[in-house]
């Protein structure tokens, strides 16, 4: 009895000090001082940041026995209890956290997809779906959505392979969203990041798209804007078979997928104006090798852009990233193509 005593408050601290841990470097997390595809303050905070309910799970599964066990109301059990609402709290701060995106990604999607896809930029007011958010937040499958699995939209083996998400009811004319998975460009694939998104977007009629692209070191950055836009190709030739508007195509992606949204929009509207394309380097200093491959590009001396020198709050991060990449929709030209990213 003693034992199993000695291993419950061993636990119980441990458990409190790595949620407190991981959920702080999420919270509020160190500036490094070089980009880089994969730091320590990523691998503590990314899971917890995205998913700050799963902490909460983790945190209960390693405390509630101590707490329901102890001696309530004594100086030691209140202890306890303030040691647990450390944690508590900060997991609370990233889920309040992750609403401010809210208000500023609205504002986006109304400004940007105003002139591309009216349909869409009255943008309704949904309830929050607290039974999937609280109890099911790793689970995205809806029944009144199908995915179509691998299908091909180039040689490449698993590289050139895409899922298209599309309501059971056959929608037409919907809008399509196209989403590029995130990895460092190094690693994943089109099974990881905003499944949730894909499925509820097709549950409501858009027809959406989640697609590989090839990865380090077997491809460069510029293989990578091509494979983006064979993509949106394919999207144009096939779409109308799973009920899309082909000429609605919205680009989105999370972090390197992000890289690739925005830069392949941008790339169509630099061709109509007659831009250079290489204006359009790629910042990071960690794909600076597939720039090199590319474009024969040296600047390590070359500064950071402002706007990636630091960590913001998630809100307004967002805020100016949509507020940017909605730029070219406000064109109206034909062919252009709005991207978002996170």
């Amino acid at each position: 009895m003693q034992r199993w005593v000695k291993r419950a408050a061993m636990g119980f601290i441990t458990t409190i000090a790595l949620v407190s841990a991981f959920g702080l470097v999420a919270l509020r997390p160190p500036i490094p001082r070089h980009s880089s595809p994969w730091n320590v303050q990523f691998t503590l905070g990314y899971l917890i940041n995205e998913q700050p309910f799963l902490g909460l799970y983790w945190l209960a599964a390693g405390t509630v026995t101590t707490l329901a066990w102890g001696d309530a109301g004594m100086p030691l059990w209140w202890l306890s209890v303030g040691a647990v609402a450390v944690p508590v709290t900060v997991l609370i701060a990233l889920a309040v956290r992750a609403r401010t995106a809210r208000p500023a990604l609205r504002a986006a999607l109304r400004q940007g997809l105003r002139d591309h896809c009216p349909q869409t930029a009255v943008l309704r007011r949904s309830r929050i779906p607290l039974i999937r958010v609280l109890f099911l937040p790793v689970i995205s499958y809806r029944p009144d959505v199908r995915r179509f699995r691998n299908l091909r939209y180039g040689e490449a083996r698993r590289g050139h392979l895409l899922d298209v998400y599309a309501s059971r009811r056959p929608p037409q004319g919907a809008p399509v969203l196209i989403y590029l998975h995130g990895g460092g460009f190094r690693i994943g694939s089109k099974m990881l990041g905003a499944r949730p998104l894909l499925y509820r977007l097709a549950s409501h009629g858009w027809v959406c798209v989640s697609a590989n692209y090839r990865l380090s070191p077997r491809a460069s950055y510029g293989d990578r804007v091509i494979d983006v836009k064979r993509v949106i190709a394919w999207v144009r030739e096939h779409g109308a078979a799973y009920g899309a508007d082909p000429s609605t195509v919205i680009l989105a992606g999370g972090s390197a997928g992000a890289h690739l949204a925005a830069t392949a929009a941008c790339r169509s509207v630099a061709a109509e104006f007659g831009l250079p394309a290489q204006s359009l380097k790629h910042p990071n200093r960690h794909t600076r090798d597939t720039q090199r491959q590319e474009e024969g590009s040296r600047e390590r001396g070359r500064p950071r852009p402002a706007g990636l020198r630091g960590h913001r709050r998630r809100g307004d991060r967002l805020a100016g990233r949509a507020a940017w990449l909605a730029r070219p929709a406000r064109t109206g030209r034909a062919g252009s193509v709005p991207a978002l990213s996170g």
